[in-house]
């Protein structure tokens, strides 16, 4: 056989074997799961594709304020701290997995890779270490600058009373390893929720968008801290820096050098501190206060002289009774 009939066959095997995969490789293309597009080919997508990513937008603001109804429901109608918590889980959980099944997304892509653990994980447990010591010396500091026997101007029984109302009871050991699932747990999943899920839907790359997504992560702890403050320290206080929390944890998510696995450190930082701020305000866990003591010459004078002037203003009063008596 010539050297010409010998390419002219293994051309014409080459494209039969080529004609035989078209099949196959069809079916892999109709069968593959849908990847999420991108922001420029969202806009450069055909006008039939408007609706749906339409709907898709929508059904993610509407996943988004799912955790502040729950928190609303849980907080404020049934007053259960712990049941809430499990909830605010299992919604989170269950509506990436609804999402990704109806639009035929990968709920893997979601979760941090290993290769993104090991090079963030040194950044995750120093940010982790830092953020939980100083929010728990801030805490202190604000514990003993109280008056004793208050929080903030919030008397302690009362906020003990408030936290035992939602179901915080005697003995604290349960709520200890509670807590402790509450910091393992709680920063993956919403990290997960908030920084890669609901930031990949909304095209939170556009500051309105990301604005928007740090006000949805701050409204539902209002109900948490609505429940126990007092509502200025809510709006003032709390509203402010969760936004701004929020927004930081967005920028150290997308940043090339922390990523989503530092994110988790900073937040499991924060929901350390929270665990431990409210197991010392129900059990007592911080040592106790020490009364002030009266300083300098004027407020000694003033402590000294106030029980008298207490004690003559009924005497002053029974003289002017008599004085108009007599007249």
């Amino acid at each position: 056989m010539s050297p010409r009939s010998e390419h002219a066959l293994s051309c014409e095997v080459d494209r039969s074997a080529t004609t035989d995969l078209q099949p196959l490789k069809a079916a892999w293309l109709h069968s593959r799961p849908e990847l999420p597009l991108p922001i420029e080919d969202a806009r450069a997508s055909r006008a039939g594709d408007a609706p749906r990513s339409a709907r898709r937008a929508a059904l993610a603001h509407v996943i988004a304020l799912l955790p502040t109804v729950l928190m609303w429901f849980f907080c404020v109608v049934l007053r259960a701290a712990i049941p809430a918590v499990f909830a605010f889980h299992a919604c989170m959980l269950l509506s990436m997995l609804a999402f990704c099944a109806l639009y035929r997304l990968d709920p893997w892509g979601l979760v941090p890779t290993r290769a993104d653990v090991r090079r963030n994980l040194a950044a995750c447990r120093l940010s982790f270490v830092s953020i939980s010591v100083g929010s728990i010396a801030i805490y202190l500091g604000c514990r003993s600058g109280s008056a004793p026997g208050e929080y903030l101007g919030v008397p302690l029984s009362t906020l003990r009373a408030l936290i035992e109302l939602f179901g915080i009871h005697e003995p604290p050991l349960p709520y200890a390893f509670f807590g402790l699932y509450f910091t393992l747990a709680n920063p993956l999943l919403e990290e997960v929720f908030w920084r890669t899920f609901l930031h990949n839907e909304l095209g939170a790359e556009r500051p309105w968008a990301k604005a928007l997504l740090a006000h949805d992560f701050a409204l539902y702890h209002l109900f948490i801290t609505s429940s126990l403050m007092p509502h200025w320290f809510s709006f003032c206080c709390a509203y402010p820096f969760l936004v701004g929390f929020g927004l930081a944890l967005d920028r150290i998510a997308r940043d090339e050098r922390f990523g989503i696995v530092t994110a988790i450190g900073v937040h499991a930082g924060m929901d350390l501190a929270a665990a431990f701020w409210i197991l010392d305000l129900r059990f007592g866990c911080a040592p106790p206060q020490r009364p002030r003591r009266a300083t300098g010459r004027r407020s000694s004078r003033a402590a000294t002289h106030a029980p008298r002037r207490a004690s003559a203003r009924p005497v002053m009063r029974a003289r002017w009774l008599d004085i108009l008596q007599r007249a």
